[in-house]
């Protein structure tokens, strides 16, 4: 995992775009959803979520692909993990999460403004990154055990 998010760091560090802040925090949010997995934090049907955002992460022709809009191909990826994260804070609460974070920005605040923002300006792009990743069916009251 470590050489992944070395990658992640690489193509993510002094983003300057209007989504810094969350391009930024990319490597820490991937690393938490990892850690939530790899501990067995979640239930397992909430680890469907983090695996399914893992998972994104490594394909090539995504809605927003890196390869295609560089840092900003973080885009949808820097999406999916805010949106299970919420997700996770509603549902599980946020110890866990919080335990596991080690991102300067304080996680609650990436999770609030930053995340909204970067959903209105994705805008469709939003939903088809939920859809693609297989999520968009479960996150709005499938699985919610």
């Amino acid at each position: 995992m470590k050489d992944f998010v070395d990658i992640i760091k690489r193509r993510s560090e002094g983003y300057k775009g209007p989504h810094a802040e969350v391009i930024q925090s990319v490597p820490e949010l991937y690393t938490l959803l990892n850690k939530l997995i790899s501990r067995q934090a979640l239930p397992p049907r909430q680890r469907v979520f983090a695996l399914a955002v893992v998972g994104y992460f490594s394909i090539h022709d995504d809605v927003m692909s890196v390869h295609d809009f560089g840092a900003d191909g973080y885009l949808d990826d820097a999406y999916l993990c805010c949106h299970v994260l919420r997700h996770y804070l509603d549902v599980l609460g946020a110890e866990d999460l919080y335990e596991y974070w080690g991102g300067e920005t304080d996680l609650r605040h990436l999770l609030d403004e930053p995340y909204l923002a970067l959903e209105a300006d994705l805008g469709p792009r939003a939903e088809s990154a939920l859809n693609f990743a297989g999520l968009a069916a479960y996150m709005t009251g499938g699985i919610h055990e």
